[in-house]
């Protein structure tokens, strides 16, 4: 099983987007339980144990998967080999376009 830079495999990839799909106050920043600190850390600390990765570390991938998916999105590439990593994480379109409009809505409200 081939590791990227930071030693994880495309599994593991595939496994921690599946593990944090249904808790989305993890991505969402528009998910009300987002400002429970308790709740995100108790299931980033499940999530951990269950990849037998330490906290900080699946943090960090998580946030480098969701800001790759993002940009790839943004730009409109994608590299063959995050195809599969990818998929597992389209679950963020919804929360990101939920996101945008929230934005778009404050920025006209202050003008």
């Amino acid at each position: 099983m081939p590791l990227n830079a930071l030693g994880w495999s495309t599994e593991e990839d595939e496994k921690l987007a599946e593990l944090v799909q249904p808790h989305s106050y993890l991505y969402n920043l528009q998910d009300p339980s987002r400002k429970n600190i308790l709740a995100r850390e108790s299931t980033w600390q499940e999530i951990a144990q269950q990849l037998s990765k330490p906290v900080e570390e699946c943090k960090k991938r998580w946030r480098g998967l969701r800001d790759g998916y993002m940009r790839s999105k943004r730009i409109g590439t994608m590299h063959i080999s995050k195809v599969g990593v990818f998929q597992k994480l389209q679950f963020l379109d919804e929360s990101s376009v939920s996101n945008i409009s929230k934005f778009q809505d404050n920025l006209i409200k202050k003008l």
